[in-house]
């Protein structure tokens, strides 16, 4: 890493833009790509800068005489797809930004000699194993208490968890956007638990386990288990102060 870390002492009349963004997309191709991504997959919180820089050093290649123009387009690139600005490069923020770089510059020609369509770049990008998203036709006609404030994934059971706001009921909805289970927390209450109102901060849900989690507006987190296709309370932990989220932390050893 001894070039990367000594570029900054070139003279800037040796580092002209050659490599500009555009370029260096240009120069990846589907192979390169590929051992790219069995490189960010073997780092899972993203590749540092120093080590971004490297390996894609090695995908591009350059001549010695264009090295620091290289090193200077790779800076300038990792700057503007680190768009979360946490100093690592997640395989999402890369794939994503090749997306847009090709929507952009729709510069190949398809077989018929004319420009791509957009569908014709997406299926592109997707062919290469890039991610992609389109709208849903799926509309969301249920009936809403209150602004959706949380929305959880459950891979499993191909289901969306739903937290609305200063709601006491959690909804578990269908990917065809139908209600399929619904958790009423005044329903739910322990023997002594009084009948004080709150709502629902935040929820999780393991599914695995099939424990769902609530922090309420109470100071209390709530846990259920879901046995056939009801929800039963199994604790009430009462906190020093308002918990305004909850997470289940797959790879946590406690």
């Amino acid at each position: 890493m001894e070039d990367i870390n000594n570029s900054s002492f070139e003279s800037p009349s040796k580092v002209v833009n050659k490599y500009t963004t555009e370029r260096l997309m240009t120069m990846l191709d589907k192979e390169k790509l590929d051992t790219l991504k069995a490189e960010f997959e073997s780092h899972p919180d993203g590749l540092e800068f120093q080590l971004f820089i490297k390996r894609m050093r090695t995908a591009i290649g350059s001549s010695p005489a264009e090295k620091y123009d290289l090193i200077h387009g790779l800076c300038r690139l990792f700057a503007e797809i680190d768009t979360n600005e946490d100093h690592k490069m997640q395989w999402c923020e890369f794939t994503q930004y090749i997306i847009d770089a090709v929507m952009k510059n729709p510069i190949k020609k398809n077989g018929k000699g004319e420009l791509p369509t957009q569908k014709e770049i997406l299926d592109q990008a997707h062919l290469q194993g890039f991610a992609r998203f389109s709208e849903s036709s799926c509309a969301d006609c249920m009936p809403h208490g209150g602004n959706v404030h949380k929305v959880m994934h459950c891979p499993l059971a191909e289901q969306l968890l739903v937290v609305e706001t200063k709601s006491h009921v959690v909804k578990f909805v269908g990917v065809d956007m139908q209600l399929k289970n619904a958790v009423d927390l005044y329903s739910k209450r322990l023997e002594g638990e009084g009948d004080g109102k709150y709502f629902v901060m935040g929820a999780c849900y393991n599914e695995r386990e099939k424990i769902l989690g609530c922090a309420c507006s109470n100071k209390t987190i709530q846990l259920f288990s879901k046995q056939g296709s009801k929800f039963i309370k199994i604790k009430t932990v009462h906190t020093r102060g308002v918990q305004y989220g909850i997470w289940y932390l797959e790879r946590h050893p406690c």
